[in-house]
């Protein structure tokens, strides 16, 4: 999935664990209750998206490369 597009998507409650997302566009993405450890996310475009307290960060890779990681997301995981 590197490179995706998935500006928009809904991807409440996914399971996407272990998946390479590098280079890929999650503006506006609903990632609320998502799965996402150990997951890459290096050169990801973030922008407008959702999360919550269900959405699990734990081990995702390439946060520090990210563009656009919203201040919140930042705080929350220490980056």
């Amino acid at each position: 999935m590197a490179g995706a597009n998935l500006s928009n998507a809904n991807l409440q409650d996914a399971d996407l664990s272990r998946v390479d997302l590098s280079g890929g566009n999650l503006t506006g993405a609903n990632l609320s209750g998502a799965y996402l450890m150990d997951a890459n996310f290096s050169h990801e475009l973030f922008g407008d998206m959702r999360w919550d307290k269900n959405t699990n960060w734990e081990d995702v890779e390439g946060l520090e490369t990210a563009k656009n990681l919203p201040a919140a997301l930042e705080k929350l995981l220490g980056e």
